[in-house]
C-alpha cells in the first residue's frame, strides 16, 4: 500500500493522472452539517445509505480545513484498500489451497487500484468492496452468521452488495441447508434494517427520497444505455438542447433506461439459476458474486467511474482461464476510465465531444464482455 501511495502520488504530480475531488466537497458537507448537530435526512438531503454517514463526519470532526479533511478521508480509504487486499489475499488461499495459491489476484487489484487511483481515495467505494470480500472470506470459512453481519453492513455503506445476496443464500442452501439460507438472508437483512431505522424514525420522507435517488436515477451518460443512446443520437440527430448532457431526460430516454435495466434482471436471474445448477464450491460463488455484480454495473442507469471498484477484487479471484480474460478486460476498461476521467469528462457532459464519448461506449462494451467471460458455461479451462 505504500507502493501504491507513491506510485499514485508521481502520477498524480507528474499530470498522468488527475485527481478528482468532487465527491470529497460533498462528503465534507455533509460532515460539516452532521458536526453543527443537523440530522441527516431530515435537516438536509443525503444521496446515500446511513451506514456511510460515519465516513463523512469522522474527518470533519477531525478538522474544518478542506485539506486535512482530503487528506483525512483518503487515508480512511488507503485503510479500507488495505484491509481488502488483506482479504483477497487470503481468499485467494483458501480458495486455491495450500501451496496452490499464486500472487496474480492481488497483483490484479494493485495494479486495477492504481489505475483507478484519481477516484477510488475520493470515493467512499473501497469501505464497502472491503466488507464485501469480507463476507466472502467467512462465508468460505462457513460462517455464515458473519458472513451476513458484513454483508448487510456492506448494504448500509452503498446498496450494491445487495446483488450478492441471492448468491450467497444459493451456497448456503446447497451446503448446509435451506434453513441456514434463511438465517443468513434475514440476519443479512437484520442488519441493514437496524442501520436505517433511527433515520427512517427521524424523517421517513428524507429516507425514502434518498432511497429513490439511489434506485430511481434518470438515465446518465456514462452508462451503457446513456452512452449508446447519445451515439445513436450524435449519429441520427442531435440530442434536444440542455445546459449539460449528464443526464439524459425524455420519454425515448426513459424507455432506453428501463429496457437495459429489464435485461439486467433477467440476466441476474439466469445467473442464480445456473449458480444454483452447480455443486457448491467456493469459486462457484466468487464467479457468480463477481458476474452479478458486473451484470448490475452493466446495465443500470448510472455507471460512474468509482463502480469499476467494486469489481476489482471480485473479478480478480475467479481464477484460471475464465478469471483472467475477465480481469484483462476489467484491466482495460479501467485504463480507459483513467485517462478519460476526470480530464475529458466536462468535453463528454456539455458537448457530447466524439472521443470521450467513444471511449465511454468502449469502456461500458467492455464491462459487458466480463459479463459474457464471467458467465459463459463450460468454455474456459480451469475457469
Amino acid at each position: 500500500m505504500i507502493v501504491l501511495a507513491a506510485v499514485l502520488e508521481g502520477a498524480f504530480a507528474t499530470g498522468i493522472l488527475e485527481l478528482s475531488t468532487f465527491d470529497v466537497y460533498v462528503y465534507r458537507d455533509y460532515g460539516e452539517a452532521m458536526v453543527g448537530r443537523a440530522a441527516p435526512y431530515r435537516d438536509f438531503a443525503v444521496e446515500y445509505p446511513p451506514g456511510s454517514l460515519a465516513l463523512f463526519v469522522l474527518p470533519a470532526l477531525v478538522s474544518d480545513d478542506l485539506t486535512a479533511y482530503q487528506l483525512f478521508f483518503a487515508d480512511g480509504m488507503l485503510v479500507a484498500a488495505t484491509a481488502m487486499l488483506a482479504g483477497v489475499r487470503r481468499l485467494e488461499r483458501r480458495v486455491a489451497g495450500a501451496g496452490v495459491a499464486t500472487t496474480f489476484p492481488v497483483v490484479c487489484v494493485f495494479a486495477l487500484a492504481a489505475l483507478l487511483g484519481s477516484v477510488a481515495f475520493t470515493r467512499f467505494d473501497l469501505v464497502p468492496a472491503a466488507l464485501t470480500v469480507g463476507a466472502l472470506l467467512a462465508l468460505t470459512a462457513d460462517r455464515r452468521l458473519i458472513a451476513a453481519v458484513a454483508l448487510g453492513a456492506a448494504i448500509a455503506v452503498k446498496l450494491y452488495p445487495a446483488v450478492l445476496l441471492p448468491a450467497v443464500v444459493i451456497h448456503v442452501a446447497q451446503r448446509q441447508g435451506r434453513r441456514a439460507a434463511v438465517e443468513v438472508a434475514a440476519l443479512t437483512l437484520l442488519v441493514v434494517a437496524i442501520v436505517y431505522a433511527p433515520f427512517v424514525v427521524l424523517s421517513p420522507s428524507g429516507v425514502l427520497e434518498s432511497l429513490d435517488a439511489q434506485l430511481f436515477r434518470s438515465l446518465q451518460i456514462e452508462s451503457l444505455p446513456g452512452s449508446l443512446f447519445a451515439a445513436v443520437h450524435r449519429l441520427f440527430g442531435d440530442l434536444p438542447p440542455q445546459s449539460d448532457y449528464y443526464d439524459l431526460p425524455g420519454r425515448s430516454a426513459d424507455i432506453v433506461g428501463a429496457a437495459s435495466a429489464g435485461i439486467g434482471v433477467s440476466v441476474l436471474i439466469v445467473l442464480w439459476i445456473a449458480q444454483a445448477r452447480l455443486p457448491a464450491a467456493p469459486r462457484t460463488l466468487i464467479r457468480f458474486s463477481a458476474a452479478g455484480v458486473a451484470t448490475f454495473v452493466a446495465f443500470g442507469k448510472v455507471f460512474s467511474p468509482q463502480y469499476l471498484i467494486w469489481l476489482i477484487p471480485l473479478v480478480s479471484l475467479v481464477g484460471g482461464v475464465r478469471g483472467r480474460i475477465a480481469s484483462g478486460l476489467l484491466f482495460v476498461a479501467c485504463l480507459l476510465t483513467a485517462v478519460g476521467f476526470p480530464r475529458f469528462f466536462d468535453a463528454l457532459r456539455f458537448d457530447v465531444a466524439a472521443t470521450p464519448l467513444a471511449a465511454i461506449v468502449a469502456r461500458d462494451v467492455l464491462v459487458v464482455s466480463v459479463v459474457a467471460v464471467l458467465s459463459w458455461p463450460r468454455s474456459f479451462r480451469a475457469g
